[in-house]
């Protein structure tokens, strides 16, 4: 790409950005309305799933999603397992090949309707639907342009993130900041990019090893994202406080929402290069619960995790502490809800990987 299109490129990128971004910001206060904020939730342990030899083992769980009957998606590498309400394995989704309807080494997203399954597989640049037991029903070749990220599909209509080249940013070390682009695509395959871009942030580190340059990366932002339904979407990019909500009908950022919250700094224990942001993301994942959201902030102590709890209208209704000690980094920590179950995925007492099921209680 000759210099005056990558000018013109990225200032057409800011504006579009720019005019997203536009829409007011829903401020909310530090302290949320709820009298009872602050307390401990209360959870009952109702079960632990552990590895069932030959069936399943988990080995690198990194996604935890639940459907409207109330089955359970675990996703590995190059593994979906589905569990029933009651915690039983049912199967493994995937069917590996390069054949119709199946998934060579990673597939990257995937998408739960009330009774589809939809799967982006970036390195064969595909989409599959499949019924809730992986039973092919379509698969996509995408031609035109490769995605790295299924957002949702609505209305027969898939929204996908791409993942453009950085060749030009990894020339140093240090903090580096890149653009997902947003795009939508009908069931014929056609593509339409919608105005709006993603910014993340990695640090990437400049080394030879021998002999040959060699490239470290380190995310410092990631795309945390849950959907309130197959409409509805919401996700946060930033270091700072800011959620926002995307509505698939009307394809754009409809809400943007955040509450006043102090940042916290890296405990001294963690070893970050010098020029490495002083303090955590405010907001490490989220979870919808009924018709809320929960925020999981970088707020740990005794007590757990603190969690802000938001309505759609992004209103800071209350916040508690989610008794959960898990050493797991909250960025990818496996957590989903259903009705009053909650699913957690992390390390027992002997440092086995557990998917733990409880109920709400409070």
């Amino acid at each position: 790409m000759d210099k005056n299109k990558l000018i013109f490129s990225i200032l057409i990128l800011l504006f579009f950005t720019a005019g997203m971004e536009a829409q007011p910001i829903i401020e909310n206060p530090k302290k949320p309305i709820s009298p009872n904020a602050g307390r401990v939730l209360q959870l009952k342990e109702v079960m632990r799933i552990r590895d069932e030899s030959p069936k399943f083992f988990f080995r690198e769980p990194y996604e935890l999603q639940t459907s409207s009957d109330g089955s359970v998606f675990v996703k590995e590498i190059n593994k979906l397992f589905k569990f029933d309400p009651n915690g039983k394995f049912i199967k493994d989704i995937i069917k590996l090949g390069q054949g119709p309807g199946e998934i060579t080494t990673e597939f990257e997203d995937f998408v739960l309707t009330d009774n589809e399954i939809v799967f982006l597989c970036a390195t064969l640049n595909k989409i599959l639907r499949t019924d809730m037991q992986g039973n092919l029903i379509q698969e996509i070749k995408l031609r035109e342009k490769r995605f790295f990220k299924l957002l949702a599909y609505w209305n027969n209509k898939y929204f996908l993130l791409d993942f453009p080249m950085r060749q030009e940013f990894l020339k140093r070390s240090g903090i580096i900041e890149y653009f997902q682009n947003l795009f939508v695509m009908d069931e014929k395959g056609a593509i339409t990019a919608l105005p709006y871009a993603v910014s993340l942030k990695d640090y990437i580190t400049i080394h030879q090893r021998g002999g040959s340059p060699g490239i470290g990366l380190m995310p410092i932002t990631g795309l945390q994202m849950v959907r309130k339904d197959q409409r509805y979407l919401y996700f946060c990019h930033t270091s700072d406080y800011l959620i926002k909500l995307f509505d698939c009908e009307k394809q754009e950022v409809i809400r943007q929402f955040r509450r006043e919250y102090s940042p916290l700094k890296f405990p001294s224990v963690e070893k970050h290069p010098d020029d490495w942001p002083k303090y955590q993301n405010d907001v490490q994942r989220l979870v919808v619960h009924k018709d809320n959201l929960w925020a999981l902030t970088s707020t740990r102590d005794k007590k757990g995790i603190l969690v802000d709890v938001f309505n759609q209208e992004g209103k800071y209704l209350d916040n508690f502490y989610v008794p959960l000690m898990t050493t797991w980094n909250l960025a990818y920590l496996p957590i989903a809800a259903h009705g009053d179950i909650l699913y957690v995925m992390h390390s027992d007492e002997q440092e086995n990987i557990v998917l733990f099921k409880y109920q709400i209680l409070d």
